[in-house]
């Protein structure tokens, strides 16, 4: 019974669509490696998806698989770090910049040409794996995860990253300038409020949040 189980959760999901694979974090799949809990490594290639914020590996078939973070530490692909980000299996990247460390979670919401957004993936049709000794969870998806009925061929994909700072055991999302300042001591606040007005810094630019972020955690 198990054996069918794990069949039919193994069921292979095509690679994406054109459309789809502007999602996706690398062009490509990458080398990389799981670090799981207890220690092993479990080698293949990941990509991450933007749009659903999920890890994806090749499995030992050649099929795209969804990865479950409960018995991951972490995912290292080339020379970037994800960990999980502790909800609805999203990662969120390592970023050190100028000595300092935070997070960014690397996402993009689908929107209509008028500029609306759009459901994404809606009909995503999964199944849960439980973790086995020391292998990886996965989830078997179909291919409707990646389209959006009636409105694929009209549809763009806008960045809409967050970054996000440790603060005691939680993540922080910073976006917003109180959201980073409420963060730091009443004299750090009055630096950042300084350093934002110096640099119009401007929150729905990721790069200007990365920015500003590492000039706040450098304090």
């Amino acid at each position: 019974m198990r054996t069918l189980f794990l069949t039919i959760c193994f069921a292979f999901l095509s690679l994406f669509s054109t459309n789809a694979s502007n999602s996706m974090l690398f062009p490509q799949y990458e080398e990389g490696y799981a670090i799981l809990r207890g220690g092993a490594r479990a080698m293949t290639q990941f990509n991450y998806d933007k749009a659903k914020q999920r890890m994806m590996f090749i499995d030992s078939e050649g099929n795209s698989m969804l990865l479950m973070s409960d018995n991951v530490i972490a995912v290292v692909i080339g020379e970037r770090t994800f960990v999980p980000a502790g909800a609805n299996e999203a990662f969120n990247e390592i970023i050190r910049k100028n000595d300092t460390t935070f997070y960014v979670r690397h996402r993009v919401e689908a929107r209509a040409r008028t500029d609306r957004r759009v459901a994404f993936g809606a009909n995503v049709v999964a199944q849960e794996v439980a973790p086995s000794g020391q292998g990886m969870s996965v989830v078997g998806s179909s291919n409707t995860a990646t389209t959006m009925p009636g409105v694929v061929a009209d549809t763009y994909f806008r960045d809409s990253s967050m970054v996000f700072i440790h603060n005691g055991d939680r993540f922080v999302e910073i976006n917003s300038l109180r959201s980073l300042t409420r963060q730091f001591s009443r004299a750090q606040r009055s630096q950042i409020e300084e350093f934002a007005r110096k640099n119009n810094t401007n929150f729905r630019n990721i790069e200007d949040v990365k920015t500003i972020t590492a000039y706040a955690l450098s304090l």
